[in-house]
This record gives structure tokens, sequence and C-alpha cells, in this order.
């Protein structure tokens, strides 16, 4: 019986059914010789795109099916998903010295700079674009935490061996750098840092993942795991000095001006649906669009401000591998090939020849692209001016007129990596510059003491997906005889090195995580569809003497795959103080997962502390 068809309608009832389906195909696929990997978006037919989200597959090359054996041949559908097979493109990356470098008195996004320094007179990688102002987290917004937001690439260095690098006295210019060979604007904004950069691979953990480039693509891709981790990040931010221009130091006050819009970002008199007069310019927030629904890329349209394109609008067509990139490595003195993983691919919305005034008035061709060489930078908003990536890289043809792919990191990896994030008008999204959850401006915002009325921790969730107003009644406060057993139990627990930590990271972070639980959607999601109310209750009575155990499933759902899922959601939500204490505590927790009851979590404990002292 064969398997039937799954359209959209099917992949928008069910959407984890169906990146469950990409899933096992990427670990299916890429035993297949010439497979780079999987991802998913809109199904591309003749080099345009309509409206069917498919399972996207991409190889180094096609073959007719007469040169290929049974095994080797992709079938046109995956567990009844529709599959598109497609070449990986090789993408170059470069900044350019064209278009829009005129000199603003005013810093905001958009805008060309470029880097600058010892070596600047020898040979100037180009210049590239602002994306936007940025804050470090948890740092307010005072004029020591104004960074400006660009990729890594951008403001990279060639020493005297040829090799790109970064060096601790460069700094980063508006419009151009000083050059010895001609006098040009030069407006110093801050130093560049390595601390700053970031160019590969960021795992779920914000930890970087190791990249092996090779001048052939082939070993590269043999020393990957099946399931590729993380996403591809090529970002760096600078702080911006506005304390003085004289010759680095901060002597007078100078008069540098810095804005959080992105000028022209809607140049139209008629503004999106939902962007407000006062937010036209503005980003209102930060959108995550790994977390959503595959159905919101169906009609999912972009926009970005350029310093050589200007305003452009585009269509993200995937979320997927997107590229070989051909590019010069910091440690090697010649040309390698790395695959950038997990990102968005766009295409331009067709319009009338010439699609872009400013790349026809350079090349004196028609080009269709979204954009070109030295928008690299760029911030990629949604409709609404809710950023979504950060532009790295495009096809650049001159003599080709179909639309040209341009490609951008997830803007989330790229914060993470980071350690920043975006000064938004009203959004309070992971990122943003208000978010609540210590992502934002502020380490921890809005009210984190739990209500004794609030039964949201409680909340039943049914498998339709909607909270029900049906409570798994919380515990009773524990009486002076119940304290009289919890007592003991944690003075044992603080009796070992690691149960101190373990108490005294959990009670500096309770508030956050319960704060996460009952506002952070995608965490109160995690919580109830894996019992998680129910197996606090369990804990709760059991600590306080009125159960002998605490169940290890609850409705076929274990207390394991409840610590998994939650460590993965509190990760990509919680603030770094909390993601510091998963790293800690996470294999400790996690061997404690079988234990029945108090006295094996203490004993496994303390076997754990055992073992470690004695290695």
């Amino acid at each position: 019986m064969s398997t039937p068809d799954k359209g959209n309608e099917h992949i928008e009832a069910d959407d984890r059914a169906f990146k469950d389906a990409v899933e096992r195909a990427g670990r299916e696929f890429r035993r297949i010789e010439g497979v780079v990997g999987v991802g998913y978006g809109i199904r591309e037919k003749a080099g345009a795109f309509g409206d069917e989200l498919a399972i996207l597959v991409y190889v180094i090359r096609k073959l007719p099916d007469a040169e290929l054996t049974p095994d080797q041949r992709i079938p046109a559908r995956f567990d009844g998903y529709r599959v598109d097979v497609r070449v990986l493109p090789q993408l170059q990356l470069s900044a350019a010295d064209c278009q829009d470098d005129r000199k603003f008195d005013t810093i905001t996004g958009g805008i060309q700079i470029e880097p600058g320094g010892k070596y600047t007179f020898k040979e100037v990688p180009g210049v590239g674009t602002l994306g936007c102002i940025v804050h470090k987290r948890g740092g307010g917004t005072g004029n020591d935490n104004i960074y400006l937001l660009t990729c890594h690439h951008v403001l990279w260095r060639k020493d005297d061996d040829g090799l790109r690098l970064i060096f601790d006295d460069d700094k980063v210019f508006h419009p151009y750098a000083p050059h010895s060979d001609k006098e040009r604007a030069s407006i110093p904004l801050g130093k560049i840092t390595k601390e700053l950069s970031f160019k590969g691979h960021i795992g779920a953990n914000r930890k970087q993942v190791p990249d092996e480039p090779s001048l052939d693509p082939a070993p590269y891709l043999s020393q990957l795991p099946a399931d590729v981790p993380g996403n591809y990040v090529d970002a760096a931010a600078v702080r911006i000095d506005l304390g003085s221009f004289c010759c680095g130091s901060a002597c007078t006050p100078n008069d540098l001006r810095h804005d959080t819009t992105i000028p022209g970002l809607n140049p139209g008199t008629a503004l999106p649906p939902g962007v407000q007069q006062s937010d036209r310019d503005r980003v209102v927030d930060v959108r995550d669009l790994r977390a959503e629904p595959t159905s919101n890329l169906t009609n999912l349209r972009v926009v970005k401000r350029g310093r050589t394109t200007g305003w452009t609008e585009g269509r993200v067509v995937a979320i997927s591998p997107g590229h070989i990139l051909e590019d010069t490595d910091p440690t090697l003195p010649r040309k390698v090939k790395v695959i950038a993983f997990h990102v968005l691919e766009i295409v331009p919305i067709t319009g009338t020849p010439p699609w872009n005034n400013c790349l026809f008035a350079m090349t004196g061709q028609p080009v269709n692209a979204f954009s070109w060489e030295g928008d690299s930078g760029s911030l990629i908003l949604d409709e609404k001016n809710h950023a979504v990536g950060l532009l790295y890289g495009g096809e650049h043809n001159k003599y080709v007129t179909t639309p040209q792919k341009t490609y951008a990191c997830l803007i989330v990896p790229v914060l993470d990596a980071l350690g920043m994030c975006i000064p938004t008008t009203t959004g309070k999204k992971y990122g943003s510059s208000k978010a609540e959850d210590g992502s934002g401006v502020a380490m921890y915002g809005g009210d984190w003491e739990l209500p004794g009325e609030d039964k949201t921790l409680f909340a039943r969730r049914e498998t339709s997906g909607v909270l029900k107003k049906e409570q798994v009644e919380p515990p009773a406060p524990a009486t002076d005889e119940q304290r009289a057993v919890m007592q003991p139990l944690l003075q044992a627990l603080r009796e070992t090195r690691r149960g101190r930590e373990l108490h005294e990271d959990f009670t500096q972070l309770s508030r956050e995580i319960a704060y996460l639980v009952r506002r952070c959607r995608p965490v109160t999601v995690a919580w109830h569809r894996h019992r998680g109310p129910a197996f606090l209750v369990c804990a709760v009575n059991h600590l306080k003497g009125e159960a002998a155990q605490v169940p290890a499933t609850i409705q076929s759902v274990s207390r394991h795959t409840l610590l998994t899922r939650m460590e993965t959601v509190l990760r990509r939500h919680g603030s770094n103080a909390l993601r510091d204490a998963l790293d800690r505590h996470r294999d400790l927790l996690l061997s404690c997962s079988s234990a029945l009851t108090a006295g094996e979590c203490l004993d496994i404990l303390r076997r754990v502390e055992t073992t470690e002292c004695s290695v």
C-alpha cells in the first residue's frame, strides 16, 4: 500500500510530523554520495517558486537517472512529502566599492562601513553595510553599550603573507577607512575585537561547532555527522566610541550621533499592514523562524536596506543548507570550501525589468537580485519590521536575468553568538532589547514573583494543543511536620559540593524558570506537553513525605524526556546565566532522571562526586 501524498494542508495540520520527516530524510539521504544536506522550503520549478512546501535535498551536481544506480536515486516523495532536489550553488564572499558611499552625520542601519588599520594602505577587502545598532545583553542603553552589527567577513584584513586577520588596533570607519592613496571621508566608529567576531557554525548550546574546510568539499562532507548541528553565523559587533575622536583617547566629547532607525526601510507612502507610522523605519521585534510552522514560509516576504542596492523586497524560499562557500580561511593561505548549513535562502520578488535600478546603473544589465556585493551586513526584516536574518552572501552574475539567490544567517543564532540584542519599539521576544528573559538590555525584567493565585505551572495541556481551564491542583503549603521531613533532605544535599552548587543555582534561577514557563510560549508548550505539572506535583508530594516515590513515567512520558526537552527550550529562550547552569548540571540531572526516590538521587549525586574526585 503506497503512502498517501502529503501536501501543504497536511503539513499545516501537523508541522511537527513534517519536520521529523525532514530530519529522517537528512539521515537517510546523506548516505547517498554527493548529497550535501537536507532542509525545507518552497519547491522550485524551472527557476520559479510557487507555494508548494517540500523537503529540499541539496546535491553537489545533478546526474541523469541513467547514470545512477537504484540506491543512488532520490525519490520524488519521502514519507508522502514532496522532495525537491537542488544543486548547491558555489559563492564567493566579496565586498564592493560602489553605490551609496555618502557620509551621514547620524550613524544608523543601512549605511556604508569599512575596516581600517595598519595594513589598510596595502590590500583592502572592500566596504560593507552596517546592519543596525545593537546592545550587549544585560548592559543597559548607555553610551558605553552602543554597538554596530555587520558581518565578520566585512571586517577582515590582509597582512604581508596574504592572510585575512583582525588586528587589535584595527577600527571600523564610515563611510571609508583612511587611505594613503587618496583622501576620502573617514569617521572612526570603534575598535574591532576578536571577542565580538564570529564565523562558523554555532550549536544549540551557543558554542562554536568547528568547521573542517578543504579544497574539495567531499572530504569535508565525509567528516560531518549525519545531523549537522547548529546554524551558520557570519557576524561581528563593534562598540561605537561615543566619547572621543581624539587619537583614540577620551580627551573631549564628540558630536557623533547615532539612531536605531534604518532609514528608507519602508520607502512607499503606504505602510505594510501592522506597521505603525512611528515604526516606519524601526525594528519592531525579533522573529525566530526556526520555531515557527513550516507553512509560514509560503508567503514570507522580507525587505532589507543595503549600501549597494538600497531597499529591496524578497521572499524566503528555504531554511536549509545554503551553498558551498569559497573563501579565504584565516589560518590557511589558500582558497577553501566550507558549507554553510541552516541559513535563509531568499529570492527577489520579480517586478518590471531592470528590477533593481541601482544594479542597472552599476552593471548596465537588467539584473534580478535581492542583494549585491557590498550589501553584506544588511539586516533582513519581514513585512512587520521584525528582524529575521543578517545578509552575508549571494549569487552575483550580472549577465543573467533569472532570479538570483541571497543567503542570510538566522538572526537569533547571530545574537546568541555575539551576546547582543536589537533595540525594538514594542516587541519583547527573545533577542529584542525589551525582552524580559535575560536576552535584552536588562538581565531580568518583569514580574518574577509567582503570584499565589497563578496556577499556570500546574495547568493541564490537552493533546489538541490548547491550554484548558482545568487545573492540576498545586500542592498545599508545607506544614511543620512536612518541613521536618524536607529539612534533612536539603541538609544532605548541601553536604556535597555538587549538591550545594545545584541548590544555589536553582535558588538564583527559579524565578526566571517560572517566568519562562508562564510567559514564553515555546517553554510553556514543552512544559505542559511533557506532563511537567503532574511530575512537579508528584515530586513535591514525595519530598513532603506524602508519597513513597516519584513515578518514572506519567501518561507514557518519561522524566528523562521531560528533562531533555525542557533543557532544549530553556537554552534557547533563557538567559546566559541559565544556560551556564544547564552546562554545569545537565549530566547530573539526567543521571537522576531514573531515580524513584530522593534517597536514590542523593546516592547518585554522591557516586558522581566520588568519581570526579578520584579522576
